[in-house]
């Protein structure tokens, strides 16, 4: 799009990048009409000619009409029904190594060395595919032998394929480029009118996430929204900011100077200024939320990032969060107004060091569960079990007012150019934040409201080592900005299935006895509520309960003595709360020592249990 010759064209090709790169996307992301992708030269199949020229037609007359949003859309449409074919595996049949080669393209975007685009004049639409495909069909076979199977890669090692790929990759953009082109021959391009009113300066200065070109369509839509925007290529100073209202800081991977947070701070502080801050997720080393946390305690602020990533059942790959629960715009100073659902890419959760300040907006699925892939450990933990439960616990989006600073976290960055393309409604949401930054400070304001249920710790026993027709005492830290009004254990061990009450300790943490009336597997779930009414869930701690110690005892006689021999097999489990057992060990005592030995033991034991029932009756 910025390579049409028309400035005026361009420009609005840019306004409507939004409409064009969803019109793009859709045709994989929800139609998948997969007959409309293809074109075989050798034999004629397929539909990608006649579709693009279908979608061509309905742009050009819909830009005729001046539906701008209607031709821009159906502009993105004609263009992947144009290029597909441009790549050879969509010239000839399907085989486990087409979507191998495709990732291969995606992950090496950034390595192909492209000639300049140029545009031409297209006298017939269905042609130009036709002709596209026949000159990519030629390197079907080596593309075929170089990818066998789903795993395959040859751009880094195979010069002829990074050579046919760069080929028809420039194909396709000059393709592309002059379709554009030819929609507009003849059409008065619409009015554009940025009022830009505000400033906002997204940060590049520290290694950012998507700052390598996947920001440019959030220029628009902050164009759209009344800001001018402007990029931050080195360390912060107290002139960069002086005329700024919002600054937008996707998840850096690089620290920030503490002359750079003093100036951030001094900023933030001066009155009417928001923040826009991502995180990601820390499935590699690569990403750190200490960057961003670090702004974040500068300013004052109660959020943070978690160590953490998060992830779903049910969507294309684990990582995709799709969401569609989303709160209503009465529970989120409105929003979530006209958002029906969000997408997110390997989020951070997040964790608040005071609650009551802090409004989430937006919550994980049911389904969603936390990882920690890499150190440290999880600062808060609310579901980390992929059991399908409780995940909707999981804070993804939230918002903060500190004095007349509007604060605004999200655990990943949803507003790429990948963000943009894509049929959900991460735009409208971006755009509603945006909006409430520049609105007025007497409005549409967080209440001091305590919005999440209780912190709830590992569990652990006492003894470490279970053992069936035994006590057992499990014990959990809870704790909760608006006290702990309540803690129950629910416990299940064969058939037995029971929930209990715990009670505090001296030492702070709740506790609760159970009895062990059977061997196997205790699984342990619980559940708290807080003085606010939030209730939180843990699930599911195990524990191995190991089989009760059992004594035989045979005896011998003669016409003289009496003599009795005494087996005691004892099995010990080692017990983690994650489930994690040791092998069982076996530890056999015989003969007449073992008598005495068995006596002695079975003498303890019962001071023992005495002890304990003491114990138990006095607390």
């Amino acid at each position: 799009m910025n390579a049409l010759t028309n400035e005026s064209w361009r420009e609005a090709f840019r306004y409507y990048s939004g409409e064009v790169l969803q019109g793009a996307s859709i045709p994989d992301l929800e139609w998948q009409d997969w007959d409309n992708h293809l074109y075989y030269p050798e034999t004629g199949e397929h539909n990608a000619p006649n579709a693009a020229a279908h979608w061509y037609q309905l742009a050009r007359a819909n830009f005729t009409a001046g539906n701008w949003e209607d031709g821009f859309f159906a502009a993105g449409v004609m263009s992947h029904y144009a290029c597909d074919p441009c790549i050879p595996v969509h010239t000839d049949e399907y085989w486990d190594g087409h979507p191998a080669y495709e990732t291969d393209i995606n992950n090496h975007l950034s390595n192909f060395s492209l000639p300049a685009p140029s545009e031409s004049v297209i006298t017939n639409v269905s042609h130009l595919v036709v002709d596209c495909a026949t000159y990519a069909h030629q390197y079907y076979d080596e593309i075929y032998a170089a990818y066998p199977n789903g795993d395959s890669k040859a751009l880094d090692t195979n010069e002829d394929i990074m050579n046919h790929t760069t080929l028809c990759l420039s194909m396709a953009v000059n393709a592309c480029l002059s379709l554009f082109h030819n929609l507009t021959i003849g059409i008065d391009p619409p009015e554009i009118d940025y009022e830009l009113t505000h400033v906002a300066v997204i940060d590049y200065a520290h290694g950012n996430d998507y700052t390598n070109g996947y920001l440019t369509d959030v220029e628009v839509t902050l164009n759209k929204h009344g800001y001018a925007v402007r990029i931050q290529e080195d360390p912060f100073t107290a002139a960069d900011l002086i005329d700024v209202d919002l600054l937008v800081m996707t998840c850096a991977h690089t620290g920030y100077s503490s002359s750079e947070l003093s100036v951030i701070v001094d900023w933030a502080a001066s009155g009417n200024k928001s923040i826009l801050l991502t995180g990601r997720g820390d499935y590699s080393t690569y990403t750190n939320p200490e960057y961003p946390n670090d702004v974040l305690e500068a300013i004052g602020s109660h959020i943070r990032l978690n160590h953490d990533n998060v992830y779903m059942e049910g969507t294309y790959k684990p990582w995709y969060i799709d969401l569609y629960d989303i709160p209503s715009p009465s529970d989120t100073v409105n929003l979530t107004y006209g958002v029906a659902n969000v997408t997110l890419f390997s989020p951070n959760s997040l964790y608040f060091t005071d609650e009551r300040p802090v409004l989430p907006i937006i919550f994980a699925d049911p389904t969603g569960y936390q990882t920690d892939q890499n150190a440290p450990a999880i600062e808060r933990v609310y579901d980390n079990t992929q059991d399908g439960e409780n995940g909707q616990q999981i804070p993804l989006m939230a918002v903060e007012e500190i004095e007349t600073l509007r604060v605004m976290v999200a655990g990943t960055t949803f507003f790429s150019n990948y963000d943009h393309q894509k049929s959900f409604d991460n735009i409208v949401l971006f755009g509603n934040i945006v909006e409430w930054a520049k609105s007025n400070r007497s409005e549409f304001n967080p209440d001091n409201a305590d919005e999440i249920g209780p912190a709830i710790g590992d569990v652990w026993s006492d003894p470490s080592s279970l053992v069936a027709m035994n006590n057992v005492t499990l014990f959990v830290n809870v704790t909760d900005v608006s006290g702990v009004a309540s803690v129950n254990l629910t416990y299940t061990l064969g058939s037995t299935s029971n929930t209990l009450s715990m009670t505090k300790t001296s030492s702070g943490s709740y506790s609760v006895v159970v009895s062990l009336d059977s061997e196997g597997e205790l699984r342990v779930t619980i559940r708290a509520a807080d003085g606010a009414g939030n209730v939180a869930v843990r699930a599911t701690f195990t524990f191995e309960v190991a089989a009760s110690t059992t004594t035989t005892t045979t005896s011998t006689t003669t016409s003289e003595t009496t003599t009795s021999t005494t087996t005691e097999t004892t099995s010990t489990t080692s017990v983690t709360s994650t489930g994690t057992t040791s092998a069982p060990t076996t530890t056999t005592q015989s003969g007449p020592m073992g008598t005495t030995f068995v006596f002695a033991a079975a003498a303890i034991a019962v001071i023992v249990v005495v002890v304990v029932i003491l114990l138990i009756k006095k607390r």
